[in-house]
């Protein structure tokens, strides 16, 4: 199954890519999540960290890119949080913002402009070839 635009020369590897609209620390309604292949978004509890549901399970998590489109002229980075495909179905992420030289975990305000974008490679089987 292949929910992306792209090809992989490996067989047993699948792309998840999508965006979603934050909601600074409240909840990410569902149809503020755009990609197939992912069940739900949802603020994790804690600053700037977020955990994105599958509705498959994987064997692991091959690679990840991120971006962020904001309304705000402030600069993000998005990096992994915790990872478990292979039971869980989640991944975890962490937004980090700058502000006045400081870089800290931040929450994306909730505005139609603000976007979270991800792209995901899957090993599906156990052996690549």
């Amino acid at each position: 199954m292949l929910f992306g635009d792209t090809k992989s020369k490996a067989r047993g590897v699948v792309t998840v890519e999508g965006y979603f609209l934050p909601n600074g620390s409240g909840a990410i309604d569902a149809t503020s999540v755009v990609a197939p292949g992912v069940v739900s978004v949802a603020h994790a509890g804690a600053t700037g960290k977020y955990t994105i549901t599958f509705a498959e399970k994987y064997v692991r998590l091959l690679s990840a890119q991120f971006s962020t489109q904001r309304s705000a002229d402030t600069w993000a980075h998005v990096t992994l949080g915790a990872v478990d495909v292979s039971g869980a179905k989640t991944i975890g992420l962490k937004v980090w913002e700058e502000e006045a030289g400081t870089v800290a975990l931040a929450d994306i305000a909730s505005n139609a402009a603000n976007k979270v974008f991800f792209r995901f490679a899957f090993q599906t089987t156990q052996d690549l070839r």
